[in-house]
């Protein structure tokens, strides 16, 4: 269903062998339990059953399924898709990853120089990563950086108006050392606003692991939230029985995204054009913004507009260096929340995006508008986030988390998750 964190009741059985071969089983299906007085925001109390199954092996290993090798289908065409069985990472909080140009992945609070194969405990890589990075000089830091040793706090706080400060963190080997120095963002329309939880977010959410550079050195990021001519409610006033954004909250209104850009190496930010921002499209306004150069020259951008299940996935377009976009049009993939899009050096674009469960769709055309082949990574019951890291001419590597279980079956506390890893293979034939 659509309530993604669950309380589990006691009704538990453990150990349930099953033969070779097919098994009939009888289930009792628990339903929903969940009632309006004990809701809070985020989904932070319920009340609520459920039934769940997790297959594993006598010594409470993985269980991958590989069921088809004597079927005959049709012939593949165009593209294959591989997909390998899930690597284990580590438990903690939501994944997120980041392949820097040594080859080193990094996922949250997990590294592997390997490929993704095997991994360490690190400092995590959007929260708290300042913690122990070496302050840099600002008189000394280069113009010319490698977007991919760059990471932009999310969050940003007002100094004077329509000026606000935040913390650019860099890493040139790989996550094991880092270094932050202070930067100033200028958005003279910047409104203070306030997230789902009535807490103070500054003009919005800077997506800091989505720095891209143009051909000239210039660097781009994108950001959501509300610029003050944005006055306009959400239409998800209820949501789930209780109201999602009450008009005692007076800075909460439909999301634009737009892009930043920098010319001095991320020391100073200013807007550089909107992406999105039409509140006649959708209930929630375009959010989540996430963007990628492409081959031609062109900028990409993908963005999520409603309520993950029951929203689908926009896309627009920029041949100016991200100064203007084109009208944003629905893409052609079920529904998700914070995609990413790539472009591998084949020219396939692939997109990954969640709930329902954790998918990455693949564009042959290069348009953004034909996602014809989708490979399902896995449908955990959870938060259902996950997000890409290109790592070959013809290869990915995926990261997403299982909020029930860990790798050995042990129930999990509430919002602490088992990340996975998968390899994906995209090849045109």
């Amino acid at each position: 269903g659509a309530h993604r964190f669950c309380q589990w009741d006691s009704d538990t059985f453990e150990g349930l062998e099953l033969n070779t071969g097919w098994n009939l089983l009888l289930v009792k299906l628990a339903h929903d339990t969940i009632k309006d007085t004990h809701r809070a925001f985020y989904s932070r109390q319920e009340d609520r059953t459920a039934f769940f199954a997790r297959l594993a092996m006598p010594d409470r290993s993985l269980v991958a399924v590989h069921d088809f090798e004597h079927e005959k289908f049709a012939p593949e065409r165009q593209l294959r898709i591989t997909v390998s069985d899930p690597v284990p990472i580590g438990v903690g909080i939501t994944a997120r990853l980041r392949r820097f140009p040594d080859g080193t992945l990094v996922c949250s609070e997990f590294r592997s120089t390997d490929g993704g194969h095997t991994w360490a405990a690190c400092q995590p890589l959007l929260k708290g990563t300042q913690d122990d990075a070496q302050p840099a000089d600002p008189a000394t830091w280069s113009k010319q950086q490698n977007p991919a040793n760059l990471i932009l706090d999310m969050k940003c706080q007002e100094s004077e108006p329509g000026v606000y400060q935040t913390k650019l963190c860099r890493s040139l080997d790989g996550w094991l050392t880092r270094e932050v120095v202070d930067v100033t963002l200028f958005l003279k329309d910047g409104a203070n606003l306030v997230d789902e939880g009535n807490v103070e977010t500054g003009p919005g959410n800077i997506r800091g692991n989505n720095i891209i550079g143009l051909p000239d050195g210039t660097l781009l990021v994108a950001m959501y939230g509300s610029l003050q001519q944005d006055v306009v409610w959400f239409d998800l006033r209820m949501f789930g029985g209780y109201l999602k954004y009450p008009q005692s909250w007076p800075r909460q209104f439909k999301y634009r995204s737009w892009v930043l850009r920098s010319q001095d190496g991320g020391l100073t930010w200013h807007y550089h054009g909107t992406i999105a921002a039409l509140p006649e499209l959708g209930d929630e306004g375009f959010c989540e913004p996430n963007i990628a150069v492409l081959q031609d020259g062109s900028l990409i951008a993908i963005l999520r507009n409603g309520g993950g299940d029951d929203g689908p996935l926009w896309t627009c377009r920029s041949w100016d260096g991200g100064k203007t976009w084109s009208y944003p049009v629905v893409t052609n993939t079920p529904a998700g929340n914070a995609p990413q899009i790539e472009e591998l050096a084949n020219g396939v674009l692939a997109c990954s995006y969640g709930r329902p469960g954790n998918r990455v769709s693949f564009d042959l055309t290069g348009s953004g508008l034909a996602w014809s082949h989708t490979a399902q990574v896995s449908n955990c019951y959870g938060n259902s986030h996950i997000e890409i890291a290109v790592t070959g001419p013809d290869s990915l590597f995926c990261a997403y988390a299982d909020d029930e279980f860990d790798a050995e079956g042990n129930r999990m506390p509430s919002k602490i998750r088992q990340k996975y890893g998968r390899h994906i293979k995209v090849e045109r034939l």
